[in-house]
């Protein structure tokens, strides 16, 4: 089913009702997260690993794919429209991850004032804004039935300092 929202719609305030099939929606969610957790993956792998330029190259795509994917969620036509208040927890999440991400990239070549010393503090900082952020779009995936993403394994708090 196609719907006939306009294209620049959003959730928030008066969210038009849910037009498509609740199957449409999980699929819709599955091709959002399907890559978003392989960026994960490789973001967790280069964090474990200590390496300063990969835990930067990682961050930075997992930086864009993370605030694009909480952008997406709140298109009526292509997600549906859900809970708010799990809506805006998703979008806090990411932008705080994303930041956090986004210092990482910087930090990781010595750019934007950032340095790479600072790699190792920034990847303690992101693990409970990951785990956050994986819970909220967890929680969002929960309102349609669609499929979760999974917690980091540990800490991602590298072994080695490699820089």
């Amino acid at each position: 089913m196609v719907t006939t929202l306009p294209g620049n719609l959003t959730c928030k305030g008066g969210a038009p009702p849910n037009d498509a099939s609740p199957d449409f929606y999980r699929q819709q969610y599955a091709e959002l997260v399907n890559p978003l957790k392989e960026r994960l993956k490789t973001y967790d792998a280069a964090a474990e690993s200590g390496d300063a330029r990969s835990i930067g190259l990682a961050a930075a795509a997992l930086d864009t794919d993370v605030r694009a994917d909480a952008g997406l969620v709140d298109i009526p036509r292509l997600y549906g429209c859900y809970d708010q208040k799990v809506l805006a927890r998703l979008q806090n999440a990411t932008e705080a991850f994303a930041t956090t991400l986004d210092a990482l990239s910087c930090a990781s070549d010595n750019r934007c004032n950032r340095k790479q010393t600072e790699v190792p503090g920034l990847v303690a900082q992101a693990s409970p804004q990951e785990r956050a952020t994986i819970g909220a779009f967890n929680a969002y995936a929960a309102q349609l039935g669609g499929e979760e993403l999974s917690s980091p394994q540990a800490s991602t708090v590298p072994k080695s300092r490699r820089m």
